[in-house]
């Protein structure tokens, strides 16, 4: 089902079986021969296949790395990568002149471990949705934070109480224009049962019944 609709890469063992989808009718040759096209033509492109020397690839230096000029592109990637699924009201872009308080509330308002995933470098300066509402809105407009929660445990201290923050969330949500939710995982979390990345070694849920909990 996956390469047939355009998954070309399978990094785990499951596409060690297309030869045999192929052979059983579940897999056409021709969408087969598409992937392995697209593939390394990538791979081409990258001079995988050509000498070292010949390589262009070879000869960046890492003074590159985190350059104004790198900077400025990741920046333009990134804007073009992000989807905006509802703008009710024409919420955003949020105008400064219009507010007072913003509230940031959630584990991931403030948590670098957010920004990254299985694989990344070091990055020179990590920006949180918290840092980056801070610089956008300056000193003209007030910002409350709340931590609001676990990512995955039912309190944020050993000794406190369940819901240990709730009061805190109320509050910051009673005095602000606007609350802006970061809720989701981190990469401490996030990944498939055995990751040694993951902290508890067991993927993102118990099973795959966990979401109907």
């Amino acid at each position: 089902m996956a390469m047939n609709n355009g998954c070309d890469l399978n990094c785990g063992s499951l596409f060690h079986y297309l030869k045999q989808a192929v052979e059983e009718g579940k897999v056409s040759e021709e969408r087969l021969d598409e992937a392995l096209i697209n593939l390394f033509t990538t791979r081409m492109k990258l001079g995988v296949f050509d000498k070292l020397e010949n390589n262009p690839f070879n000869d960046i230096p890492y003074s590159v790395v985190d350059s104004v000029s790198m900077r400025e592109l990741n920046r333009r990637a990134a804007e073009k990568c992000v989807v905006l699924l509802k703008n009710e009201n024409s919420l955003l872009p949020l105008d400064k002149s219009k507010l007072k308080t913003v509230g940031v509330i959630g584990p991931n308002a403030n948590n670098r471990r957010a920004l990254v995933g299985n694989y990344e470098g070091t990055a020179s300066r990590y920006v949180t949705v918290l840092e980056g509402l801070q610089d956008y809105l300056g000193d003209e407009v007030r910002v409350m934070v709340s931590e609001g929660c676990h990512l995955c445990h039912d309190k944020m201290q050993g000794l406190g109480e369940t819901n240990d923050r709730l009061s805190e969330v109320r509050a910051v949500c009673a005095e602000s224009d606007i609350v802006i939710a970061c809720m989701g995982l981190d990469s401490s979390l996030e990944g498939e049962e055995g990751d040694e990345n993951n902290e508890f070694a067991s993927g993102d849920k118990p099973d795959l019944n966990a979401h109907v909990r």
